[in-house]
């Protein structure tokens, strides 16, 4: 067990630095750099499984979450930083590089398009329409191959 938890420490000793590496030699993460846990509350390098990259642009804040391996788990904007309000475009991903979902979110509630996608095809899995936050009009769900699962509509 202590040779698991050594490994677990120097894997995730190697990725910061690695990291490290990257950033200094782009200029490319001029931001504040906060860990979190599996459960996604605030914590320390030590027990990470997340870090956020968070970057200042005009009233906003450009927000990029990475899983340990050094993908990116989502990217996003905040008009509230505190309140962690989402405004703006946002893709999540896999832990292995692949997107999960992506659509608007305006005042942290879904709106417009939003495309969910299978983890190792790429292949969509389903599409939605919101407004404020609300599913409206047609969601289509898609098997694996790419037909037609179930379409609901919503008024």
């Amino acid at each position: 067990m202590a040779q698991l938890t050594n490994l677990h420490t120097m894997s995730k000793t190697i990725s910061l630095f690695i990291f490290l590496i990257i950033c200094s030699a782009t200029g490319y993460c001029q931001g504040d750099t906060v860990y979190y846990d599996h459960d996604w509350n605030k914590g320390t390098f030590d027990n990470a499984e997340y870090y956020r990259v968070i970057h200042k642009e005009g009233s906003r804040f450009k927000i990029e979450d990475y899983y340990l391996n050094n993908n990116l788990q989502m990217t996003g904007y905040y008009s509230d930083l505190e309140k962690e309000t989402k405004d703006g475009y946002f893709v999540y991903y896999y832990n292995h590089g692949h997107k999960k979902w992506q659509g608007n979110f305006i005042n942290d509630l879904r709106t417009g398009k939003w495309e969910g996608f299978y983890d190792t095809t790429g292949n969509i899995w389903y599409t939605a329409n919101y407004k404020e936050g609300w599913l409206v009009g047609e969601l289509v769900s898609y098997y694996r191959s790419g037909k037609i699962k179930i379409k609901i509509k919503r008024k």
